[in-house]
């Protein structure tokens, strides 16, 4: 993307909630990696609410060492909305109250952040269920 005469570019950062649990990491980890071989985005990167590291700011400020880095969307990896998708993660970006999206000053730039919505009910997640249950059932057999 091209903004007077410069060359911008985009990041997506996938929030996971964090947990004592190293596999949980490990997923968050290995969902960024498959996003980031599709291409689409300039920097692929996660991090975590609580309890593992990076941070979210952490991950802002390694993504923002780039000083074309100018939009940044965060995903929560969370099924749906709830007090951290609504309330703590947009505090965290300095959203105010409702919004999804600010103008934030990192490492001497202007970044657009945008928060997306959670995972919710995707047709696409339907049918990864659908498939577990039926996976499970065809395992059942051995009961």
């Amino acid at each position: 993307m091209v903004s007077g005469g410069h060359m911008t570019k985009k990041s997506l950062i996938l929030i996971g909630h964090g947990s004592k649990m190293p596999f949980m990491a490990k997923t968050i980890r290995g969902l960024a990696g498959n996003i980031a071989k599709k291409g689409v985005w300039d920097k692929v990167s996660y991090c975590f609410l609580q309890m593992n590291e990076p941070s979210i700011e952490s991950a802002l400020e390694v993504v923002c060492r780039d000083k074309e880095m100018v939009t940044v969307v965060l995903v929560p990896v969370f099924i749906s909305h709830g007090a951290h998708t609504l309330y703590d993660i947009p505090a965290m970006l300095g959203m105010e109250k409702g919004c999804r999206s600010s103008i934030r000053d990192l490492n001497g730039r202007e970044r657009a952040l945008i928060l997306a919505d959670p995972i919710g009910s995707d047709p696409l997640l339907s049918d990864i269920i659908d498939n577990l249950g039926t996976l499970a059932l065809e395992d059942g057999h051995n009961l």
